[in-house]
């Protein structure tokens, strides 16, 4: 029998160019050739993983240390080469009410017959989502894993970082949260629908890193985390929705002392010092319940947008507020003199006091950020869209 190793570099010629190399792929199959598929997961990786295996030597195929079934796969025909386990892990205390009663059910509904594609875990504390996927990953021994997230922006944030890096795993998100702000930046798309979750393609979207976190969405500082550390006590009231619950928040925040003192420095070399009353580092664009802080945003851009309102009175507050919530504050000239917008690769901010940072819903506190971008670093699950 004849052997074909094929080496794929599953983002290039993505349309008629694939389909047409799966067609030669099928033809070779059935004239009793052995196909061996590698899709490739970055620069000079073909060189690195094939030349080491001695391929100049055609005897040497066979010997190859390789798993056959090595990287990723988001090309639709290249999923019928791998071995792909759906994983789906459920905050239970994400929301107002136990998400898991009806989702698992649901779950169970759709893999019925084929059990062994799936797998389902509830969290049980915080920091226990990062810590199931990081080893789930370490064991993954080739295996294409795909991870829901069935919860919060905090579940997903957990779960990105127990994922990034890993080159046989990808992202999808299930919302179940108070906020869900993160798949508002995909707008047309049914993150609800879980056959649609299932059956959708992998795209690579950038990530920010922030002082040592993995963040998909955004980073603030200043008025915006301290509304976020407050956001916990409100969002569980009843009939509090996610929105409900950052307004809430933020007048609490507007009593309390604003502005906050930071010195900044730009990959290409600008500084400037500025009072911030809000502040983002956005990768996607909406936070705190459906807050455009970020109106211009683009995850495949591998630049963060950077949005600084300076330090207004209060009353002014009250006028512009309602325009930054709607992301109308950026191209609005009565609001030309206090907001700052820019993009960059990286930054570093140093604070004169202690402030507190947001990533993604996780609240923490320093007086340094260190945040940068990763191009293309994430396979994020899009559900299909149905046909119209």
């Amino acid at each position: 029998m004849r052997k074909l190793l094929l080496i794929i570099n599953p983002v290039a010629g993505r349309n008629q160019a694939q389909a047409d190399l799966f067609k030669m792929v099928r033809v070779f199959a059935e004239h009793d050739c052995e196909v061996t598929v590698y899709p490739t997961r970055g620069p000079q990786d073909c060189t690195r993983k094939v030349l080491p295996c001695g391929f100049t030597n055609p005897s040497a195929f066979s010997r190859c240390p390789i798993p056959p079934w090595y990287g990723s796969c988001p090309q639709p025909e290249l999923r019928s080469f791998c071995p792909m386990k759906h994983i789906f892990v459920i905050n239970p205390t994400a929301g107002k009410t136990d998400v898991s009663v009806t989702l698992v059910p649901r779950i169970h509904t759709l893999f019925a017959g084929r059990e062994k594609e799936m797998e389902i875990h509830l969290t049980t504390c915080v920091g226990d989502a990062t810590r199931f996927v990081r080893e789930r990953c370490a064991a993954a021994g080739g295996e294409r894993l795909r991870f829901y997230s069935c919860g919060g922006d905090g579940t997903m944030n957990e779960i990105l970082q127990g994922l990034a890096g890993c080159p046989d795993a990808a992202l999808g998100v299930i919302p179940c949260g108070s906020g869900n702000d993160f798949v508002r930046s995909f707008p047309g798309y049914d993150f609800t629908d879980l056959e649609a979750q299932i059956a959708g393609e992998e795209h690579l979207i950038d990530l920010l890193r922030f002082n040592g976190t993995w963040s998909a969405n955004m980073c603030s500082a200043g008025l915006d985390s301290d509304v976020c550390k407050n956001m916990i006590r409100y969002k569980r009231l009843p009939f509090v929705t996610g929105s409900g619950a950052y307004i809430l928040a933020l007048i609490a925040a507007f009593f309390s002392p604003m502005g906050k003192k930071a010195h900044f420095v730009l990959d290409d070399g600008r500084t400037f010092d500025e009072n911030v009353l809000i502040m983002v580092m956005s990768n996607g664009g909406f936070y705190g319940g459906g807050w455009n802080g970020a109106p211009k945003f683009n995850v495949e851009d591998g630049l963060m947008d950077l949005c600084i309102v300076r330090k207004i009175s209060r009353p002014r507050i009250l006028k512009v507020i309602g325009k930054y919530q709607k992301g109308r504050h950026v191209d609005d000239p009565t609001m030309a003199d206090c907001v700052v917008y820019t993009r960059c690769r990286s930054l570093t901010i140093d604070f004169e006091q202690p402030t507190t940072l947001n990533a993604d819903g996780e609240v923490s506190e320093s007086t340094h950020v260190e945040a940068h971008m990763a191009p293309l670093a994430l396979p994020l699950i899009l559900p299909k869209k149905k046909a119209e």
